[in-house]
């Protein structure tokens, strides 16, 4: 099912997708390539992703701040704040029974765990552009933006807000450069999603689209 209408549901599969499956398709293809079912990839997954996190939270705060003591730190907190500040998880701790705990919400398969890897990806080579500007990190840059569009709506938005608000503030500086960094990785990666804007745009004319609203 290449097309994955529904990536939740057996029914549904065949038609067109609304939201975006790459996430799931790459999951799906490595189970492929493994030879394994989806209970064992999505085990696999649940570890792989969550390894992967960890690590890539660990360079970026290294990165930004020089220190490997909160680097270690900033991992664990981030994969547990869903846990630590919900009132419901922490009382279900301290309980005799434990009532709709999800331990490590945020390494999940596919989102946020899939989608987060190619968001912090994104600030990670942001922040070397900004330190030091060099095209391979645009070109970088552009095609994290261009894939988190086809991973999940919600941070492509975040990465374009704070792409606006970057943009701004090499205006406000006058850095021309800076300026023009953020409209290629911008441009390029709107390029990059054309197809999935021109998908979006053809689910108008489908009967019982509207119903998805």
């Amino acid at each position: 099912h290449p097309s994955l209408g529904s990536t939740y549901l057996w029914e549904g599969k065949d038609p067109s997708y609304l939201t975006p499956p790459f996430l799931e398709m790459v999951t799906a293809y490595v189970g492929k390539m493994l030879n394994i079912g989806a209970v064992q990839i999505n085990i696999l997954a649940k570890f792989m992703l969550g390894f992967s996190l960890s690590l890539l939270l660990y360079f970026i705060v290294l990165e930004w701040f020089g220190d490997k003591y909160l680097a270690l730190l900033a991992a664990p907190l981030t994969l547990l704040a869903s846990s630590l500040l919900s009132s419901t998880d922490l009382r279900s701790v301290f309980a005799w029974q434990i009532n709709d705990l999800a331990f490590l919400r945020y390494a999940r398969p596919i989102n946020p765990a899939f989608s987060s890897i190619v968001m912090f990806g994104y600030l990670f080579f942001l922040h070397r552009l900004w330190k030091h500007p060099r095209a391979t990190y645009v070109l970088y840059c552009s095609v994290l933006l261009g894939l988190s569009i086809y991973a999940y709506v919600y941070f492509w938005t975040y990465l374009f807000l704070l792409n606006g608000i970057f943009l701004f503030w090499f205006l406000a500086q006058r850095n021309w450069a800076g300026v023009k960094n953020i409209l290629l990785i911008s441009v390029g990666a709107i390029i990059l999603a054309l197809p999935y804007f021109a998908h979006v745009v053809g689910l108008f004319g489908q009967p019982g689209y509207q119903e998805t609203w």
